[in-house]
């Protein structure tokens, strides 16, 4: 794909309205470097945890100034609702894990609240308050319930219609709200004493604009950190075809039906390439960007990338 074709995909994905229409057509599907790419960042990262999904380490990354991401400091991962003890004791003493940072709304935490690790900090800081998942939820719950394909499309059409997902991307970038979690974030990760664990519900939205950011921040090349987000749509790529098939042929040719699984159920790359394509259209530089974004001064930038690169 040339630039401006990848311009134009990327323009007409930032500029509509419905979540449905945001992505191009062919988004739900990897290419296969894409996935050979992040099927080995999987091998490389990945956490082979039982109780907690999507679980690997920021690590081994390449920055531009040669150094590499310093393993077993940074976590990123689903809910830690089921952790075991046997798990729980792996981050504490294992990784020597000192701080857990949930990106939930005080809602999630309430529905599933983290198991808390003695000795460990946990920090409740909402990156999108204003995420709603009620009927995201009760769609899930008929969709599991029903034993009828026709009911299941139906109830799995609609979710792909709402648009709290798309609505969370853009409110992140514009609310003061989130945008102050953010630089808070980035304070707890500049003066832990130890590995920190970050995490939303399933570890791939929220959480990958975090670790996208910690990335970017730490210099890290534009491929690298949409590797690393594309790791979660291969991670979640089983569940996502277990429910084509249980839809059948309909998940394959609707198109809108097709996007809002992806959008729901795996990740979307496009997103990443949209906050690029932003950073570079409003921005004179990447690091006036982290400034404003992360609300680090250009010493602290410096600091912070002597504590997690080597």
């Amino acid at each position: 794909m040339n630039k401006s074709d990848l311009t134009e995909r990327i323009e007409r994905y930032i500029n509509k309205e419905s979540a449905c229409a945001k992505a191009p057509k062919e988004s739900d599907i990897l290419s296969d470097e894409e996935f050979d790419e992040a099927l080995e960042t999987i091998r490389q990262n990945g956490i082979r945890f039982k109780t907690v999904k999507n679980a690997r380490r920021l690590k081994g990354f390449r920055a531009n100034d040669g150094r590499t991401v310093k393993d077993r400091l940074l976590i990123r991962s689903g809910n830690l609702s089921n952790l075991s003890k046997e798990e729980a004791d792996l981050l504490k003493n294992d990784y020597q894990l000192s701080l857990v940072i949930d990106l939930r709304t005080p809602k999630e935490i309430q529905k599933a609240p983290d198991i808390e690790i003695a000795g460990v900090e946990h920090r409740s800081i909402p990156l999108a308050m204003e995420l709603d998942t009620r009927k995201m939820d009760y769609l899930t719950k008929l969709y599991f319930e029903s034993k009828d394909r026709a009911d299941k499309a139906r109830f799995a059409a609609e979710y792909a219609h709402i648009d709290e997902v798309a609505r969370m991307y853009r409110s992140i970038s514009v609310n003061k709200a989130s945008k102050e979690a953010v630089r808070e974030i980035f304070k707890l990760l500049t003066a832990a004493k130890g590995a920190v664990l970050f995490h939303c519900t399933s570890g791939k939205d929220r959480t990958g604009i975090i670790a996208a950011l910690i990335l970017y921040v730490l210099g890290c090349s534009r491929q690298d950190i949409i590797r690393d987000y594309n790791a979660s749509a291969v991670t979640f790529m089983s569940l996502a075809e277990n429910v084509k098939a249980d839809l059948g042929v309909m998940a394959y040719e609707d198109e809108s039906l097709k996007t809002g699984l992806q959008m729901s159920i795996g990740v979307i790359p496009e997103v990443l390439y949209a906050g690029f394509y932003y950073i570079d259209c409003n921005y004179p530089s990447d690091d006036s960007f982290l400034q404003e974004s992360t609300g680090l001064s250009f010493e602290e930038i410096e600091a912070f990338r002597n504590k997690y690169l080597k």
